[in-house]
């Protein structure tokens, strides 16, 4: 169980790191510039999360 959630921290910290994905970056862009792109993926994580 343990070893499983490690694997899968790895994973999904690789994913975000060469994907660039940047809460901070997310909520600038929504400020700034009323774009979406990252703010959605964003509240999908947190809508996983909360399962």
């Amino acid at each position: 169980m343990i070893l499983t959630g490690l694997l899968l921290g790895a994973v999904l910290g690789y994913v975000l790191q060469r994907s660039r994905f940047c809460v901070t970056g997310a909520f600038r862009d929504l400020y700034l510039t009323s774009s979406t792109r990252y703010f959605t993926p964003f509240l999908l994580a947190i809508a996983i999360q909360a399962v």
